[in-house]
Parts: C-alpha cells; structure tokens; sequence
C-alpha cells in the first residue's frame, strides 16, 4: 500500500524499532515512565477539569450546555483542519521571525485546540443520551459501545480510540499543525470540496463514532464496576487500566513482528488488519479504564467538596504540567489513524516508542 503525501509511517520501514540494546530498553523504561506517570495523570488534570467546567457551568439548561459546546468546539476543529496548511505557513513565518513567538504561537496553538477538542467530546458524550434516554443503563450503554466498535472496524478507525498513555506526544514536532486525513487527500487539492468534505468527515464524523465507543464503555463501567462506591470503582479501572497496559505494551513487539512479516497479498493485509483490530480492542479497553480511574481519583480527593474550585485547578493545573515538561500536543492534538494502512508492521507500535525518541532528542538539543 502507497502512502500519500499527507501520511507518515511511525518508523523507518528500514530500521527495527524493537529495543535490543541495553541503552534502547532503558530509553524506552524511561519513555514508558514519563508517560504512564506524568504526561497522562497531567493530560487527564486538563480533561477533567475543561470537561466538567463545559459540562456544569456554562449558560443555560443541560441541553443549551451541550448545544454551546458543540458550536464551541467543532468550528475550531474544523478550522484546525480546514486551515492547517496556512496554520503551518504562519508557524513558518513566526519561525523565521522568533523562535521564542514561534513557540508561544505553537503552544497557544496546542491550547486552543485541546479545549476545543474537549469542547467537543461533551456535546458528542451526552448529546445521544439527551436523545435517546432509554439507552441510559447498563444494556443500552454496552449496546452503544458495541455497535460504535463495529462501525469503526468497517471504517478501519479502532486505532482513533488511542490515548495516553499509549499515545502521547511532545511539543517539538517539526510538524505541528498538521493533521492526518482518512482518506489523505492530497496537499494540493486543499481548497477542494474533497478535501473540505475528508476533513468533515475526519474531524466530525469519525470523532462521534470514537466518542461513542468511549461513552458507552465508560458508562458500562460505571453501572457494572462498585456502582455504589465510586472511589472503589475508580481504584479498580485504575489497576485493571495498569495492568492491562503493561500487557499490551510487553506483546506490542511479538505482534509487531507478526504484523511485519503479513505483506504482499490481500489475505495478508485481512490477517494484519485483523491483529491489528484484536489488539486495539484491549488496548482501548486499557486506556478507557485509565482515565476513568484517574478522573474518578481526582473527583473523590481533589477539593471534592468545592467542585468550582477543583475543576479550575485540574484544568489549569493540567495545562501547566503539560507545557512544562514540552508535552502540550499531549492534551489533544487531532489525529486520524487508518488501521492496516502501515505494512511495516508499525501500526501495532505505540507512539511512546517510536515518534517520542525523536522528539526527546530535539528537546535535547
């Protein structure tokens, strides 16, 4: 399969990214340590705190709150999309100008866009339960999370449901601003209405999908896992989110050289695609069960009794963490991933092993 000029493998298709070295296994510790244990708990201060003041204090009803957020977040978005080859020629410009205002632009960039971001997942999160409220229990939330998981592997989009800890990014991207589309358009057709209708389905579209399989899993948990003791609950997503991480991140590499050496034929790329679909299954299910205990710690012992206060300082709090330690993109840079679309094998590698060694060394220099 050809890659577009829009799309990016994660790895030299000529280099073997599995860790051999003694100093490549102690980088990728070291990766796996700062992200699982800093970078996440940051970005899921920002979320908790940015989902809970959209959701709770905005003008108006639950239902003009979730109507605002949406014409908050999705325009953004769309912009982000829309403009992202202008964006990437005033970063260039700024660049040129002023490292220092080409930065402050890249961050307030990464800002804007991560609240956006969010802004959006509140309306697309309670939006359907507003409209179907017979869907508010355990079976109907499994159904949710179900049928949205199906869909996703028709369009090839499970990897979308990716998060901290498994996906995370640093601020030094030589790329910032742009966005991988599903079905690649090409740079030069961007002022194309195939380009404007691949961003709206990319950033729309596929996003309402990803958030369903998130709200629907997400809610079962809630219903099934000590639903009467919501600080047990979060203990246990916690550990089980953990737990499974670390399984998945050890049999990344097996996989990834399973998925490597299925080339060529099209009953090979079905075989990839479905390892690749398998294994992105428990992987959403690790990442969902993370932020739902994180989040859930922080509503039971951050300023638990002063919600106000205690979204405010998550949210600022977050951000901040973020920033300083040049992991702002962390907070919800817009992605799109096509499962299957990479035969190097490399779409079974998390981004903590492989973009991240880059970006950590341009930190460095």
């Amino acid at each position: 399969m050809v890659d577009s000029p829009d799309r990016e493998t994660l790895i030299d298709p000529e280099a073997d990214d599995v860790p051999r070295s003694r100093a490549s296994v102690l980088r990728c510790v070291g990766h796996f340590i700062l992200v699982s244990f800093i970078i996440t708990p940051s970005v899921l201060l920002f979320w908790r705190g940015s989902f809970n003041l959209l959701a709770g204090y905005l003008v108006g009803d639950d239902s003009d709150r979730l109507w605002l957020c949406l014409a908050i977040g999705s325009p953004v978005v769309l912009l982000a999309g829309l403009l992202q080859h202008y964006i990437t020629r005033l970063g260039r410009w700024m660049d040129g100008q002023s490292y220092i205002l080409y930065r402050l632009f890249v961050g307030v960039y990464f800002y804007v866009v991560a609240f956006a971001v969010v802004a959006q997942w509140v309306a697309l999160w309670n939006l359907p339960v507003y409209f179907i409220p017979q869907m508010d229990n355990a079976i109907g939330q499994g159904i949710r999370a179900i049928l949205a998981f199906i869909i996703m592997i028709f369009l090839r989009t499970v990897g979308q449901a990716r998060a901290c800890p498994v996906d995370a990014s640093f601020d030094f991207d030589p790329k910032p601003f742009r966005i991988p589309l599903r079905f690649g358009t090409d740079i030069a057709e961007r002022c194309s209405a195939k380009f404007v209708l691949d961003v709206a389905f990319s950033l729309l579209v596929l996003d309402l999908i990803t958030v369903q399989n998130w709200a629907g899993t997400w809610s079962l948990l809630d219903y099934t896992v000590f639903p009467d003791d919501p600080c047990l609950s979060s203990w246990v997503s916690l550990g089980v989110g953990y737990t499974l991480y670390l399984l998945v991140t050890a049999i990344q590499f097996p996989l990834y050289r399973a998925s490597k050496s299925l080339r060529g034929e099209r009953l090979e790329f079905y075989k990839r695609l479905a390892i690749e679909d398998t294994y992105g299954l428990v992987v959403n299910f690790a990442v969902n069960n993370v932020w739902r205990g994180l989040w859930g710690l922080y509503d039971c012992y951050i300023l638990y009794d002063q919600p106000w206060e205690s979204n405010w300082l998550t949210h600022g709090l977050g951000a901040a963490l973020c920033f300083m330690v040049c992991a702002g993109s962390s907070m919800g840079r817009i992605l799109v991933s096509v499962d299957g679309e990479a035969d190097d094998g490399s779409g079974m590698l998390f981004a903590v092993f492989t973009s991240m060694g880059v970006s950590l060394s341009l930190i460095l220099l």
